[in-house]
């Protein structure tokens, strides 16, 4: 079989938004349900104009989340998040920072906050603000560290 079909990495941003998108579900619904045995429910927002791309809930807590996703040692020190995301019930945004290759695969390293308190610091527009990776306190490159963050068993007081 002949590699006619293979192409060098796509570079538009709308596709590689999509598929980290299908990465994020695919890991956190496996996590989930194969790993802990509970449902999430999943929907998708049509249009982003109240800063939020799923909304997810698993045993009543619900998370309105603003996915990024960035490639690992690319040029993006930046992303800028919708500031109304901040009212919605567990606004949060999960940055993806990923690394791909045809021989190990993807990998992936999770960085989350809460929407909440958003830095004052002005993004593309005056309803954005502009967070760095030290707006970030945590990280991990295990789905599990973020299921535990976003759904936590025991809820956090």
């Amino acid at each position: 079989m002949t590699d006619t079909n293979r192409r060098e990495w796509p570079t538009d941003p709308h596709y590689l938004e999509k598929v980290m998108e299908h990465v994020f579900l695919g890991r956190l619904l496996e996590e989930c349900w194969f790993r802990r045995g509970r449902v999430v429910e999943v929907m998708r927002a049509e249009v982003d104009a109240a800063g939020f791309d799923l909304i997810l809930e698993v045993d009543g807590v619900v998370r309105h989340v603003q996915l990024k996703a960035t490639k690992k040692g690319g040029s993006t020190k930046f992303v800028d998040v919708n500031r109304r995301l901040a009212a919605r019930q567990g606004g949060c945004i999960v940055w993806m920072e990923y690394e791909a290759s045809s021989h190990s695969g993807l990998g992936v390293v999770y960085r989350w906050r809460e929407a909440s308190e958003l830095p004052a610091k002005e993004g593309k527009s005056p309803r954005h603000s502009r967070l760095g990776r030290s707006d970030f306190t945590d990280k991990s490159d295990e789905m599990r560290d973020l299921v535990e963050w976003l759904f936590p068993r025991h809820p956090r007081t």
